[in-house]
């Protein structure tokens, strides 16, 4: 007994940038102050405080972190806990790999290279999509959260989900030319058309809580910027190095400069309780779609020389 009560309670603050005020961050005082007040609450004992001021949840390797890792691991932390489960880290660098590859980019490939580039798109979406919808949860919860292992069904049911089968579909109707009943495809089309505008209606309950400016932090803009400037240039120069036929190279820088899907919202709702990081996965999707607007006929017109 004695042994257990002598255990630490582990406490973990993060804050990815430093405050501009000297020590430590506001931030860091408010986690402490709340991690304390939870303890005091609960009646654990023997806090210890980990601190990570100025690190950001992507890169693990840090000193904190690594710290009260070293103490689990010795067995000497009773209990551990943080403010919520993004402060352990997160996996927001892979937000970007969520592409509005069907309201965008088919409308896009449609209008640039007609219906040989849909086609070239369709056939790709199909193992993109079955990826896309079985690693959302996976990519999206928080490190840290123990999951249940899923069984074969469950992983069948995320690969063959109704939008991977609804690919399929298309793309039968695609190859057979066959055409499905003016009812029916009217009520397709009108809820295809409601699913970018409600999860831009999402993304703007997400972006409400929050300064419009707070935007236009570095943080947010990074990812944007890979995904509409450095993804496609670095898609080009593989094709160049590869010598890709030109269609096929075409859709594929544009595929890379599409923004960022607005379901990353939802999912971000849905999988990861913190706030900070459904702010993130929105501003991602807002600063994507209106960078695209100018980088889209950019990479268009490039690809018109390197291609001509």
């Amino acid at each position: 007994m004695s042994g257990a009560t002598n255990k630490i309670t582990a406490l973990y603050c993060r804050l990815s940038q430093e405050d501009e005020r000297a020590g430590e961050s506001l931030s860091i005082e408010n986690q402490k102050a709340i991690l304390l007040s939870y303890c005091k609450d609960h009646h654990f004992g023997n806090p210890k405080f980990f601190i990570d001021d100025g690190y950001s949840g992507v890169n693990y390797d840090r000193p904190g972190f690594q710290a009260m890792l070293a103490e689990i691991e010795a067995g000497h932390v009773a209990v551990c806990i943080t403010k919520d489960l993004s402060r352990l880290g997160r996996n927001s660098a892979l937000t970007g790999l969520y592409t509005n590859f069907t309201f965008v980019g088919i409308p896009v490939v449609e209008a640039l290279y007609g219906d040989t580039g849909v086609f070239y798109f369709v056939v790709f979406l199909v193992p993109y999509r079955m990826i896309y919808y079985s690693s959302v949860e996976p990519l999206l919860s928080p490190p840290g959260l123990e999951r249940r292992a899923r069984t074969l069904p469950e992983k069948l049911k995320g690969w063959f989900s109704p939008p991977v089968v609804a690919v399929f579909v298309g793309l039968l109707l695609y190859i057979t030319q066959w055409k499905l009943p003016a009812p029916v495809s009217g009520v397709i089309n009108s809820l295809g058309s409601c699913a970018s505008p409600l999860g831009m209606v999402l993304c703007g309950i997400s972006l409400g809580k929050y300064d419009f400016r707070a935007l236009l932090r570095p943080k947010y803009l990074w990812t944007p910027l890979i995904r509409t400037l450095a993804l496609p240039a670095l898609t080009l120069g593989l094709c160049l190095l590869a010598g890709l036929e030109g269609e096929l190279a075409r859709v594929a820088v544009i595929f890379t400069a599409l923004p960022t899907a607005s379901l990353l919202a939802a999912f971000t709702i849905q999988y990861d309780p913190s706030r900070d990081s459904q702010f993130e996965a929105a501003a991602t999707v807002l600063l994507s779609t209106l960078l695209s607007a100018f980088t889209i006929p950019l990479w268009a017109a490039v690809l018109g020389v390197c291609y001509p």
